[in-house]
């Protein structure tokens, strides 16, 4: 590896560490190459992310998409500009054979986030859901590297269950930006109004619509699990953190009564270390 590879490595390293939190400690059991890989992607997605978050308007917001996607096409045929993270992420996207439409498709998920404020069904919300995350699972079973073409349907469902976790956990957070990810099909199926979840109000209604979400995300953690092994033994300690540490907000999430309102869910770092050392004894034992 030349000097200039290896800094942009470094670099997109630094990146995974200092913001990247739940998912820079699933990161920590893997090998060296396939732990500096995964950061390499992790900070193409942070990139595309910030340039959203950095943009005023939805206009500015678009134009920062429209880039993003030219400095992929640019980025995967080697032309990297100034920025020190493509060539690490070009090199990923080479060695492991990643597919470039992923993405493209996690792009059209930020896209989606510009022009749709509520989904009517979760099979609306499934495609969403699919575009910012799942793609993110598939991406990740190339360097985790797999032995089935099954595993990228679990890959696919794992990443549904991220999702719905962070959309259960940020319920707060998005209404207050004027997004509400939760069905409007589940909110008339429990009789419930917008205006309960922007006043926190924790009705029994609505503690039986979290209830049914929570339910929901598990069951495709659930319909995931046969992807463990299905990929290389020594990635099977980080993806069964992943999941291990989503699965753990859930689990707060109920033992809070669903108060998702009050306090940020999250667990505590000596939590997530914790859970580590049960991922990596799990992982070994997998035959």
């Amino acid at each position: 590896m030349n000097e200039s590879l290896k800094e942009s490595y470094g670099y997109c390293c630094q990146i995974a560490k200092t913001q990247a939190k739940n998912l820079y400690y699933s990161f920590l059991p893997l090998p060296k190459e396939k732990r500096q890989a995964m950061c390499a992607i992790y900070s193409f997605m942070r990139y595309c992310d910030d340039a959203v978050d950095n943009s005023n308007g939805v206009t500015e917001k678009r134009r920062a998409l429209v880039k993003c996607k030219l400095e992929l096409d640019h980025a995967i045929k080697g032309q990297f500009d100034d920025n020190l993270l493509f060539p690490a992420f070009q090199d990923t996207v080479i060695k492991y054979q990643i597919p470039a439409e992923y993405f493209y498709q996690l792009i059209e998920g930020m896209e989606m986030d510009l022009e749709i404020k509520r989904y009517q069904t979760f099979d609306d919300l499934y495609q969403y859901c699919y575009k910012v995350a799942s793609v993110v699972g598939l991406v990740s079973i190339y360097i985790f590297q797999f032995n089935n073409d099954k595993a990228k349907e679990y890959a696919e469902y794992c990443g549904i269950g991220f999702q719905l976790t962070n959309i259960i956990r940020d319920i707060s957070e998005d209404i207050r930006q004027d997004r509400v990810y939760i069905p409007q099909e589940d909110l008339l199926r429990f009789n419930c109004k917008e205006s309960d979840l922007s006043q926190a109000n924790l009705s029994s209604n609505v503690l039986k619509l979290l209830e049914y979400e929570v339910k929901r995300a598990e069951e495709y953690y659930h319909r995931a699990l046969p992807l463990i092994p299905l990929i290389d033994s020594d990635a099977r300690p980080c993806l069964i953190a992943m999941m291990k540490i989503y699965g753990g907000l859930l689990e707060k999430i109920r033992e809070r009564n669903y108060d998702v309102f009050s306090k940020r869910i999250k667990l505590t770092k000596w939590k997530k270390m914790f859970i580590m050392g049960q991922a990596w004894c799990e992982g070994r034992s997998i035959h």
